[in-house]
């Protein structure tokens, strides 16, 4: 993922007054999809719906989508809902991602391991795009995701505000955006976390690594 990927974010929201808006509805009828999907990409689709990911053609169009709630310290609705391209048409053009039609804030994806009530069980791992989230958490770690290469500072403040209490802390950038990840790893040092920068050559993204590969990838940094 990149810039590219969730630049109308910014361009659309920017202008735009905070509002609360609804979460799109759920397609019952997508659920198989929904999980070949998942399991096409090495994730795990049971993992996905205990982070309340669905799917929805209601998504800012009729696509067929998978719908990602986000987090935020107001309490404001925002989603982002990744289309599933293997039920679309190759002449019918969507977007990649859409997103409520709200100022985004400081949202971001957070996916819990299943073990969830254990307090962050490995430790928080910050990536660019939901799936690598995901991808962190089929691997024991709560992922977040900043939703794109250019995530508002108070982003991040909000993120070390929720998990003020673990002390390991990765940042995984996809690999052709290793700036990301110096920046990341700087602001968390000035609020306070020192984090370690994983490099997922030769891999595209946290998402692109196997999965029996992922748990080694983030525990080969010692802190």
């Amino acid at each position: 993922m990149n810039g590219r990927i969730y630049a109308h974010e910014f361009k659309e929201h920017r202008k735009q007054r905070p509002r609360n808006v609804p979460m799109p509805s759920v397609n019952e009828k997508l659920w198989e999809d929904f999980d070949q999907y998942f399991i096409g990409r090495g994730l795990d689709p049971d993992l996905a719906q205990f982070n309340e990911w669905y799917p929805s053609t209601d998504a800012g169009d009729a696509a067929p989508r998978v719908v990602i709630p986000c987090s935020n310290s107001l309490g404001r609705v925002y989603w982002q809902a990744r289309l599933l391209p293997h039920l679309v048409l190759p002449d019918h053009e969507y977007k990649r991602y859409q997103s409520a039609h709200t100022d985004r804030a400081e949202s971001v994806v957070i996916t819990w391991p299943e073990d969830r009530l254990t307090p962050v069980p490995h430790g928080v791992v910050l990536v660019e795009g939901p799936f690598d989230a995901l991808a962190a958490s089929t691997a024991g770690w709560t992922g977040v995701a900043l939703m794109g290469d250019k995530p508002p500072p108070e982003c991040i403040e909000y993120v070390v505000r929720i998990f003020r209490t673990s002390e390991v802390w990765r940042v995984v950038p996809d690999r052709d955006c290793p700036k990301l990840g110096a920046q990341v790893v700087r602001a968390l040092a000035m609020l306070g976390k020192k984090a370690r920068l994983v490099d997922v050559r030769p891999y595209k993204d946290m998402a692109a690594i196997p999965e029996g590969a992922r748990r080694g990838f983030l525990h080969s940094y010692s802190d």
